[in-house]
């Protein structure tokens, strides 16, 4: 049985399709679900199409740092992995990176 992998981008890389390779390669060995994130509005694209019984493996934040708190409100998952943007973290104190201590 493959593992369970959420993957939460950036709103902008649907349109820009800059991270595709990055979700061909995860196929390859897991099943995959995507919701994008808009960090502007603060929106989800899937908000109500996810169920808390589903239980994620692995859960990717690739460029987006929504708070861990209204992550886990939302999604059940095992394991975080956090790819941050440089850009978009300048400045952010202790207290921002201790919310993610456990991915």
């Amino acid at each position: 049985m493959r593992k369970k992998v959420l993957y939460l981008g950036h709103e902008y890389h649907i349109k820009t399709q800059s991270t595709a390779f990055l979700k061909e390669l995860l196929e390859e060995e897991f099943d995959v679900t995507y919701v994008s994130y808009n960090p502007y509005n603060k929106r989800f694209d899937s908000d109500g199409q996810f169920s808390k019984d589903i239980i994620y493996d692995y859960f990717i934040c690739f460029q987006i740092m929504p708070p861990v708190d209204e992550l886990e409100k939302k999604y059940n998952y095992k394991k975080g992995i956090l790819f941050p943007m440089y850009d978009a973290t300048i400045g952010l104190g202790d207290d921002w990176w201790e919310q993610y201590r456990n991915f």
